[in-house]
């Protein structure tokens, strides 16, 4: 049995408010299921909690953060669903945003898309990360089958529960 602490996404949010006020500072936390790397200063980096996931470098000196199997915390903000989103094939699963972000279909700019139509997925398969204040959550396909469509466009906000792909289960 683990005694680490439980962090809830209040817990993200005020280490967040601290580090945006201060001016050079490095914070790291991890438990045996959550992992939390800060950096804000001139030496801001992004670093990977998840294997294999690059991240975009940072374009601005917010702080930077990854975090392992915690959600980001979300703001309010209108976003227009893309037209796309709407339209479901009968018989296919939509994949949904857990939460409200910038959408991103690659790890990074210079590399692939995790997944396109036509790609068969596994519940466990990366389809896409949603990024919020720096900090980027990784979502799985949740359902083994086949991508039909991709509902948003790189770099789209998203709402939080909006469909993202929609997939052909096996």
């Amino acid at each position: 049995m683990s005694n680490s602490p439980t962090f809830t996404n209040s817990d993200v949010e005020e280490i967040l408010r601290v580090v945006d006020n201060l001016t050079d500072v490095e914070v790291k936390l991890e438990t045996a299921e959550f992992k939390l790397h800060v950096r804000k200063g001139v030496t801001a980096a992004i670093t990977v909690s998840e294997p294999a996931v690059s991240m975009p470098p940072p374009t601005s000196a917010v702080p930077a953060a990854t975090v392992g199997n915690a959600s980001a915390p979300a703001a309010k903000v209108s976003v227009a669903p893309s037209a796309a989103s709407s339209n479901s094939e009968a018989g296919t699963v939509a994949i949904k945003a857990p939460m409200l972000g910038r959408f991103y279909r690659a790890p990074s700019p210079s590399e692939p898309a995790y997944v396109e139509v036509g790609k068969r997925v596994g519940p466990d398969d990366t389809v896409c990360m949603i990024e919020v204040m720096k900090l980027f959550k990784t979502v799985n396909a949740g359902v083994s089958g086949t991508i039909v469509s991709i509902a948003v466009n790189d770099g789209d906000m998203v709402e939080d529960d909006q469909p993202l792909f929609f997939v052909k289960p096996d």
